[in-house]
């Protein structure tokens, strides 16, 4: 192998692992920021007439965190914290369990349900 093959090898990979490094966000919503505000906001309505997407409210790592399944199927149901940033994903997925990050968070946490 010449070493301007190696080079260019070796820069590829450069960009690739940069390419494939994380962002400042670990997850992508499948709802904006917003709208997940305002989902939070119809949920604590005393009356919920507003007809929340919210599933369930539990209490994770001692702040509010509100659960909203995902669209469709076999995507994973997002944990978000009251700024609608999402914390973890307890639920949904091909195996319905989520991605791992916080498995026991549905079944131990103080939870509100529906």
């Amino acid at each position: 192998m010449s070493r301007s093959t190696r080079l260019c090898a070796t820069l590829g990979f450069i960009v690739l692992l940069l390419g494939c490094a994380s962002s400042n966000g670990r997850y992508v919503s499948p709802y904006s920021t917003r709208w997940v505000k305002q989902q939070i906001r119809a949920y604590e309505m005393p009356t919920n007439e507003g007809g929340s997407q919210v599933t369930r409210k539990v209490i994770y790592a001692g702040k509010p965190a509100y659960l909203i399944a995902s669209p469709c199927c076999d995507k994973f149901d997002y944990l978000y914290d009251t700024r609608g940033i999402i914390v973890c994903a307890p639920s949904g997925g091909f195996t319905g369990r989520g991605d791992g990050s916080c498995p026991d968070i549905l079944g131990t946490a103080s939870a509100k349900d529906l």
